[in-house]
C-alpha cells in the first residue's frame, strides 16, 4: 500500500537525520576545563551581574566561539572589563545581557575600545 511506502520514506528520511547530526557532533571539539584559564572565565562569568550559565557551558561556549580563546583569557583582563563595565554602569540595571551574548558579541572590547 501506499501508506507503507510514505512511512519508509519518512523512516530514511529520519535515519538520514541522525546521521548527519552525529556527523556535526564528532567534528565539534570539545576542549577541556584548563586552569588558570578557566578560573580566569568563572571569575568574570560571577562577576557579571546579568544571567549565566554553568561554568562547563559557558567554557565550551566561549572556547568555540574564539579561537584566540587563551590570549584572552591569560591574564584577568575579562575580569577587569567586566568590573569596568559595571563601574561605568554601561547597561542598565535589569538590561544586562546575557553572559552568552557578552561573550558571542565580544562585548568587553567596548571597554577596551573607550
Amino acid at each position: 500500500m501506499w501508506q507503507d511506502d510514505v512511512l519508509r520514506m519518512i523512516r530514511e528520511q529520519i535515519a538520514e537525520h541522525e546521521r548527519l547530526r552525529h556527523q556535526t557532533r564528532s567534528r565539534v571539539q570539545i576542549v577541556p576545563l584548563e586552569e588558570p584559564y578557566a578560573g580566569n572565565l568563572n571569575k568574570a562569568r560571577l562577576a557579571y551581574p546579568g544571567k549565566k550559565r554553568s561554568l562547563e557551558t559557558e567554557w565550551l561556549n566561549f572556547v568555540s566561539k574564539h579561537k584566540n580563546w587563551k590570549d584572552l583569557l591569560d591574564d584577568l583582563g575579562l575580569l577587569a572589563c567586566v568590573e569596568e563595565m559595571i563601574r561605568a554602569k554601561t547597561f542598565e540595571a535589569p538590561f544586562w545581557p546575557h553572559f552568552r551574548t557578552f561573550v558571542n558579541l565580544r562585548q568587553w572590547e567596548m571597554v577596551s575600545n573607550e
